[in-house]
């Protein structure tokens, strides 16, 4: 909550996801240590998907998640679920250095390549 509280919102970096047909685009992301972000999750396949990186979400401070459906104020999540065709906003901030993996929590999409690595570095 300190870290969220003490950021300066105005100025972050913004990091896309795509989930296609083909997986996660990029497959690794790469944030920055201490740094606000807006990591945005879009779905642009045709079936609902849902973002799991338990480590990563552990290890991060959330400002915010946003979608279609509005804004909700959290201090952490576990997953973002991706309707079809939506896009999801997950305002952060990285507070640990580390390799992270996230997959589709879909039963059986992970083993179709749907997952990826987060780097967070200096």
């Amino acid at each position: 909550a300190e870290r969220v509280a003490a950021a300066d919102w105005s100025d972050t970096e913004t990091v896309t996801l795509t989930l296609g047909a083909s997986g996660f685009v990029p497959a690794e992301l790469t944030l920055r240590r201490d740094r606000p972000t807006r990591l945005v999750v879009v779905n642009a396949s045709g079936s609902d998907h849902e973002l799991v990186a338990p480590e990563f979400f552990r290890d991060v401070a959330v400002e915010r998640l946003s979608g279609p459906d509005g804004v909700t104020r959290a201090a952490w999540v576990s997953r973002v679920g991706l309707p079809a065709g939506q896009t999801r906003e997950i305002w952060l901030i990285a507070a640990r250095f580390g390799a992270y993996r996230f997959e589709c929590g879909r039963l059986g999409h992970a083993a179709l390549g749907e997952r990826g690595l987060i780097s967070v570095e200096p």
